[in-house]
Formats: structure tokens, C-alpha cells, sequence
């Protein structure tokens, strides 16, 4: 899952490079599928996998969490969490495909580390 973080993280400076190479990719607008999608997408990918590995490691250690009731960090949160975060990667990876046609593709990586984040959440159940 490193490797899918490190894809992620270089993505947006990827696009930006292809975009100053040849401007007219995507119609123009590759440099602001870039930035918005680097801050839009891939930031919270990457908070949201930086928290479910912190996650992880916690509850698969047997520790608590301090300051949350153990409702909220049990087994069945831990599921809830997963399913909820499957369904709107799946939800924002439809819209994306609406708005942006093919070009929904550069938005793959995120999405599959949101994803796996969400396994690991539920493996964490």
C-alpha cells in the first residue's frame, strides 16, 4: 500500500509536468484537474489512509483509544466506518466519471487507496 501512497502523493506533480510539456492535454484544464484534484482528492485519500493505518495498528495491539467511548472504536464502528467509506469512494468516483469522461481515470490511485484504507479499517474489526 506504500507504493499505491507514494503513486498518489506524485500524481498532481506528474499532471502539472504533462501539462507544461503540452498544454492542450484534457482541453487545457489538465492543470486544474491537477490542483483541484491534488486538494480535493488526493489530500483526504491520504489523511483518510494515514488515520486507518494509525487505526489499524491501535486496535490490532489490543489498545484503546484514548478520549472515545469504546462504542466508537470497537469492532462494529470499525465496519461501519468501512462500508461508509466504500460507499462514497464509489459515490465520488461516479460523480467524477460524470463530470470528467475519460479523464476520471487520473483519479484511480486516490480512489483505490481510499479503498484500501477501508480494508484495513475492516480488518481492524
Amino acid at each position: 500500500m506504500f507504493a499505491l501512497a507514494m503513486l498518489v502523493v506524485l500524481e498532481p506533480p506528474i499532471l502539472i509536468a504533462a501539462w507544461a510539456v503540452d498544454t492542450d492535454l484534457a482541453d487545457g484544464h489538465l492543470i486544474a484537474i491537477a490542483f483541484i484534484g491534488g486538494l480535493f482528492i488526493s489530500l483526504p485519500s491520504l489523511a483518510i489512509f494515514g488515520l486507518a493505518v494509525m487505526w489499524d495498528r491501535r486496535l490490532s495491539g489490543g489498545r484503546t483509544v484514548p478520549g472515545l467511548p469504546t462504542g466508537l472504536t470497537g469492532a462494529r464502528a470499525s465496519r461501519v466506518s468501512s462500508i461508509s467509506l466504500v460507499a462514497s469512494t464509489l459515490a465520488l468516483g461516479a460523480v467524477l466519471a460524470i463530470l470528467l469522461g475519460p479523464w476520471a481515470l487520473v483519479a484511480l490511485p486516490p480512489l483505490a487507496l481510499s479503498l484500501a484504507s477501508a480494508w484495513l479499517m475492516a480488518r481492524a474489526a
